[in-house]
Parts: structure tokens; sequence; C-alpha cells
């Protein structure tokens, strides 16, 4: 567990170093309460590092977004090998939050990146704009969220909000 930025900076900073000591890099965008935490957005406690996705460099310059599940071999054995030097969890970076990928990622994404560097590892803070819109993503299970108040019109808002944020995210 991550009770301030500072320990799980620490963790990041030691992957970082053991990616650049086997002479290998990784762009890692990060999502949820460590990304929040690292933008200095929130202060509160977080169990892990929840990565949405990967940045690959092209060999003419551009960048993509890659799904982060798998991580790469070289990547998950320095995370594994920080969980073991630190006492972290095993899964205290994990991919669990890339099944985004199944719906779609907010559009963009990459606009709304502050980007933080240790060592052989690149980390991408998505904004305040893409955490709403991702938390939104996960909240319109519209069986689950429709029963959150008892306002008539309540179920109708919700509608009419997931449909818009659902029109305008493509």
């Amino acid at each position: 567990m991550f009770v301030d930025p500072n320990r799980m900076r620490t963790a990041l900073r030691a992957l970082g170093e053991l990616l650049s000591a086997d002479g290998i890099g990784a762009s890692i965008l990060v999502v949820g309460g460590a990304g929040l935490n690292l933008r200095g957005m929130i202060e509160r406690a977080t169990t892990d590092v929840d990565v949405i996705a990967r940045l690959e460099t092209q060999s003419d310059g551009t960048s993509r977004l890659l799904n982060a599940d798998p991580f790469p071999d070289a990547l998950q054995r320095a995370i594994g090998r920080v969980a073991r030097d630190l006492q972290l969890p095993a899964n205290w970076m994990n991919h669990e939050v890339a099944l985004q990928w199944k719906t779609g990622l907010p559009p963009d994404i990459l606009t709304d990146v502050a980007w933080e560097t240790y060592s052989g590892l690149a980390i991408g803070l998505v904004g305040r704009r893409t955490q709403i819109t991702l938390k939104f993503f996960a909240a319109v299970d519209r069986g689950v969220i429709l029963t959150q108040d008892a306002g008539a019109d309540f179920p109708r808002v919700v509608e009419e909000t997931a449909d818009h944020v659902t029109r305008h995210a493509r």
C-alpha cells in the first residue's frame, strides 16, 4: 500500500533504474488513485498503480498507444523485483484497468497527460478530465447507477448524460 506519493515514487524510481540497467525503457499511462496522488490532485492511500496503456514510439518518431495487457516480459520481471525488494504486493503495478480498451479510451487522451521520468521509465499521468471520463465510463453500468437516487428524474438524467458522453467520447 502507498500511504503517500513519496513511497510510490520510490517504487517507480527503483523500477526505472532496473529497466535502465537492463538497457530498456518503458512508457506507461497511469490512471486512478496513483495518478491523482502523483499529480498532487489528492492525498490518500492507494493500493496500486493502475496502468491503462503503454506508449510505443515508432521508427518514424510518432507514438501510438497500446493496451497495457500484457506487460512486456522485461517490465513484468522488473515489477516483480521491485515488489520483492520493497516488500510490496506482487500486483503493486497492474493493468487490470486496461479492460477499458474493450469499450475504448477517451478521445485525445494524450493531450491530457503530464509526464514524469524515472530513469528508464516514463510515466504519463492523465489529467482530471480523463480521470472523470474513465470514472464515468465505469460508473455507467446503468443497471447499478440508476438506483442510486430516489428522485423521479434521476434515471432520465443518467441516461441522457450517459448517451451524451458515449456520443462524444468516440
